[in-house]
């Protein structure tokens, strides 16, 4: 079998793009794959032949040039290449998906690993963008990343039920061995209290932030020598800052600037909570899930798909409430027990259903039920 694997993410560093980078490398242990993405993305694993093509401007509206950009090449690889299956990563490497299932008369399977109520205009722009899209394009299997989305968004918006798999986001578990006490010594906080977060500061992202970093202002009161760490770097590390300046919450907050995949996976899991802020309805969430195998307790808010994948394994929390966050990390600092307890059931969780290698399988079973049809 032969797959053409179609992303507008492949790369080390991203959680998307690290996702599918994992993804084929587990896929191609089994079957061919090649995969087309844009010049943008960076990756490269041996015995997969990588396709890209050019896109132009700004990073934001890459996504949006793939069904034009990217016709040429993928007219070109499937003109001399044969395909069993089509793979497309999200809606717009989707639109290519439906061509080359036209083109090569073989089975189509799109993922979508997001739909939301994305918070501001841009955010109802995209969603009103996918509802009017994701059900005119030609496939034969839509991949939910959770069933919560596809029950609240694809369903609804007129694709059977017959139609979508739910197959979530995995991670490689591997990756989770580090020093706790030499990272936390290079950090300078071996005799503190700490909680840490790994995101980019993208408008939704650098929001949520916010409420974890007013709720600092209320965990301080009980426990000083409490530090929240924020490693990332974006456009919105000035409203952080803000904050961090407005609470006085100088040495209690640190950003730490960015730092590759593998550094952020340590500093994790050297901390004593990991907090999990989100101001619209999550998915598998790719970070969530590197926090939940990492052997730390999370406090997350209770929304989207994250109420159902920390239900009885952490600490869930109001949505945009910075007393109920303070209140969650609280009772994780005043019960050690309890917090080693529910990562312990975390980490079970994730080894038995998130893995890359049970992912991968899925979807390989998938494949040949499509193929066999």
């Amino acid at each position: 079998m032969r797959v053409l694997y179609i992303t507008q993410a492949f790369g080390p560093s991203g959680a998307s793009d690290i996702f599918s980078m994992e993804l084929v490398r587990e896929l191609s242990k089994k079957v061919g794959v090649d995969v087309l993405t844009i010049s943008y993305c960076k990756g490269e694993l041996e015995g997969v032949k990588v396709f890209r093509f050019p896109v132009f401007g700004h990073h934001a509206f890459y996504k949006f040039e793939m069904p034009f950009l990217g016709m040429r090449k993928l007219l070109e690889i499937t003109y001399t290449n044969r395909y069993d299956i089509v793979h497309s990563q999200e809606l717009f490497p989707g639109w290519l998906g439906h061509m080359a299932k036209k083109r090569l008369k073989v089975p189509h399977v799109l993922v979508k690993e997001m739909a939301s109520n994305y918070p501001g205009a841009h955010g109802s722009a995209v969603l009103l963008s996918e509802r009017l899209s994701l059900p005119h394009l030609n496939f034969d299997r839509l991949v939910s990343w959770s069933r919560y989305m596809a029950e609240e968004f694809f369903e609804k918006w007129g694709i059977g039920k017959e139609m979508i798999e739910i197959i979530p986001g995995g991670i490689k578990l591997e990756d989770f061995k580090v020093d706790r006490e030499e990272v936390r010594k290079r950090f300078d906080v071996d005799d503190k209290k700490v909680l840490v977060i790994t995101k980019p500061f993208y408008r939704t992202n650098a929001i949520a932030i916010t409420y974890v970093i007013m709720a600092m202002k209320y965990v301080v009161k009980k426990h000083p020598d409490t530090v929240l760490l924020i490693a990332g770097d974006g456009e919105y590390r000035s409203l952080l800052e803000d904050f961090i300046r407005r609470l006085k919450l100088y040495k209690n907050v640190r950003l730490l600037g960015m730092l590759n995949h593998k550094e952020a996976l340590k500093l994790q899991r050297s901390a004593d909570i990991l907090p999990h802020s989100f101001v619209y309805e999550p998915t598998t969430s790719i970070a969530l899930l590197e926090s939940l195998a990492s052997g730390v307790p999370v406090v997350v808010t209770s929304t989207g798909e994250a109420r159902y994948l920390v239900k009885d394994v952490g600490i869930l929390v109001r949505p945009k409430d910075p007393k109920d966050m303070a209140r969650g990390i609280l009772s994780l600092l005043d019960n050690p027990k309890l917090g080693k307890e529910l990562a312990k059931k975390a980490r079970k969780r994730i080894e038995s259903e998130y893995t890359i290698e049970k992912v991968a399988g899925r979807y390989l079973k998938l494949y040949r039920e499509l193929t066999a049809q």
